[in-house]
């Protein structure tokens, strides 16, 4: 059964396609080659299957190995891509093939997108957390020692291609952590999306879709975030600041999200008086999922962080509140006040 979710913006428009041997769809894109770049990990589970694949359908294929892991997500991987796409004589008439999760999915496109001034990019995301959220929306680029995905650009995708075959092979740990951008999703828009996955024997492909169409929603009504779009940053602000002072290495990016979740829903408790239930509801979720965790960072530490935030205006930032379940809120709040608030709730998160 095929699922498509059209993808509408200023700027481009592109199917969302879930299926089983998504790769088919590339049959149906013009291009003198594909070029895939995938990571270490990745390679060693699928890579030669896509080699066989693409060899049975014909279609001339390269491929570009980077190294694993967020810790990798840097200007150096970006500057070897573009050297590997020099190798290889990648011209505008070639597709580039983000082949991998989250971390390859940001960086292919950003070195796309700059390479010869664009170059087309398909996304075909291997993890949960790729495939719900960081292959759909153009978002691009990498990280810097001063925080999360500082460099990059949007530029929308030619196509994003979900086979969720690729999740057989993902760790629990990285499902789990995937699952934390679909309860957003459920927080920030589609409340029934948090009644599915609480539930027992909850349909993936159904989740997928569901999280996709509040993000492509989203993205539709502001491609380049300068208003709703900000609402798909819930959790996020302390989960940049949690992932940049661990390096990058202790914490999966959907676990941060999942402390960011629970310092933004008891703000929202303390500053829009928002149901004491919601809360009930993110750890229920949370916990389903291996996710009630903490940490040890104090709202001094990341505070540092945060004000180098992307959504940082000014002297402040926009910090996204919910006033119920689906009701999400984007507050300017001063850094002073910002700190007040974090150390009001450290005690919960």
């Amino acid at each position: 059964m095929s699922r498509v979710i059209g993808v509408t913006t200023k700027t481009g428009k592109y199917d969302i396609i879930i299926e089983k041997d998504a790769i088919e769809r590339l049959k149906d894109i013009r291009a003198d080659k594909f070029v895939f770049v995938t990571d270490s990990n990745v390679a060693k589970l699928w890579l030669s299957s896509i080699r066989d694949r693409c060899n049975d359908m014909g279609i001339a294929a390269q491929f570009i190995l980077v190294n694993a892991g967020e810790e990798n997500k840097n200007i150096d991987t970006v500057l070897y891509m573009y050297s590997e796409f020099n190798r290889i004589g990648v011209t505008k008439s070639d597709v580039i093939v983000a082949f991998g999760g989250g971390v390859v999915g940001d960086m292919t496109a950003f070195a796309g997108a700059t390479y010869l001034r664009g170059v087309r990019v398909v996304q075909m995301p291997t993890t949960l957390l790729a495939m719900v959220d960081s292959s759909v929306g153009g978002k691009s680029g990498f990280d810097t020692k001063y925080g999360k995905n500082l460099i990059g650009v949007i530029t929308q995708p030619e196509a994003v291609l979900i086979d969720t075959s690729y999740l057989t092979t993902l760790p629990k740990r990285e499902t789990d952590s995937g699952m934390a951008e679909v309860i957003k999703c459920g927080f920030i828009k589609n409340g029934s999306i948090l009644e599915d996955i609480i539930s027992d024997g909850y349909n993936v492909e159904d989740v997928i879709e569901k999280t996709l169409g509040v993000k492509a929603g989203v993205v539709e009504e502001d491609e380049f975030e300068s208003g709703k779009r900000m609402i798909l940053n819930f959790g996020h602000t302390v989960a940049h600041a949690i992932e940049a002072l661990s390096g990058y290495t202790k914490y999966l990016h959907g676990e941060a999200v999942a402390v960011g979740m629970k310092y933004a829903v008891k703000m929202s408790e303390n500053i829009l008086s928002l149901d004491k239930k919601c809360f009930d509801v993110l750890e229920r979720a949370l916990r389903k999922f291996s996710l009630d965790i903490s940490v040890d960072f104090t709202a001094d530490d990341m505070l540092e962080y945060i004000a180098r935030d992307k959504k940082r205006r000014g002297d402040g930032i926009n910090f996204v509140l919910i006033e119920d379940i689906g009701k999400p809120v984007v507050r300017k709040m001063s850094f002073d006040d910002v700190k007040i608030a974090l150390k009001n709730v450290e005690e919960f998160c």
